[in-house]
Order: C-alpha cells, then sequence, then structure tokens
C-alpha cells in the first residue's frame, strides 16, 4: 500500500521536528520509517504566500524538510509544470531554487517544468495551474524515465 501525503511549503511549520503522522485526510503518513523514497514537487502554489517570499526562503524551507527524512529513504526534488506567473517569484527562480537545493544535498532532481517548453499551457494544463490529463501523463513519463536513466 501506498500513500500520498500533500503538503506545500506554506503549510509546513518548519519548527517540526518530524513529519506529521497522518494527513489532514486522516488516511495516510507523511513519511513512514519502511518508505524508500519520498517525492517533493514544490512552489507553485506557494507564490502568493506570506510564508515563502523568495527562492531564498523556499531554499531554507526545502532543507529542513530534507532534513527530517528518515534514515534510509531517499529524497526526489522535482521542479512543477509552468504556471501562469503571479506572486512573490517567478517559476524559473522556483525552478533555480529546487535545482540549487537538490545540488546543495545531492539529491535526485527532476525537471518537470522544461518539459513543457515547447507546448502552450493551454495545452498540457486545465486552468493554467494544475496539470490536465496530458500533462499528467507527460508528468508521470519524465518521473518514469528519470527514474529508470538513474
Amino acid at each position: 500500500m501506498s500513500y500520498l501525503y500533500l503538503e506545500g511549503l506554506t503549510t509546513f511549520d518548519s519548527r517540526s521536528q518530524t513529519y506529521p503522522i497522518n494527513n489532514h485526510f486522516n488516511d495516510g503518513v507523511a513519511l513512514d520509517f519502511k518508505d524508500m523514497f519520498a517525492f517533493f514537487q514544490v512552489g507553485v502554489n506557494d507564490r502568493e504566500s506570506k510564508q515563502v517570499k523568495s527562492p531564498t526562503q523556499i531554499r531554507t524551507q526545502l532543507e529542513k524538510m530534507l532534513s527530517l527524512i528518515p534514515q534510509g529513504c531517499s529524497p526526489i526534488l522535482m521542479a512543477s509544470n509552468p504556471a501562469a506567473e503571479a506572486g512573490n517569484y517567478s517559476m524559473q527562480d522556483m525552478v533555480q531554487a529546487i535545482r540549487q537545493t537538490a545540488e546543495k544535498y545531492n539529491v535526485a532532481f527532476i525537471d518537470n517544468f522544461n518539459l513543457f517548453d515547447k507546448y502552450n499551457m493551454a495545452y498540457f494544463t486545465t486552468d493554467n495551474l494544475h496539470p490536465n490529463d496530458i500533462g499528467h501523463n507527460m508528468i508521470a513519463r519524465n518521473i518514469i524515465k528519470s527514474i529508470r536513466s538513474s
């Protein structure tokens, strides 16, 4: 059985010493000691937050999240698909902050942002933010390809 835990940079409590043992839906855990991988795709919804106002704050929050990964669990940082520009920083700033954090901590990085360079957002999103079926399919294939090639 696998669990999905969804938490953005703005809802993550940086004072935490562990990940929550249960998500808000009461049906799964954030990370279990048996998990081999933890995927982090962050930044898009956080662009308009009051808590995460800069790429530096993205890196700080990611670093704290990475520090809580259970031993033996491999983190994978991912840049999300492009979205309409808004908020405190650009999508390019977000991608760069995630990539820099991955490099600093020598963890895997999957670029789901530049995957969509050649496409209009209407092709792969429902609302210039959330992926549609085509977008989800492209992201899934990119993740699988990245894992297989590592």
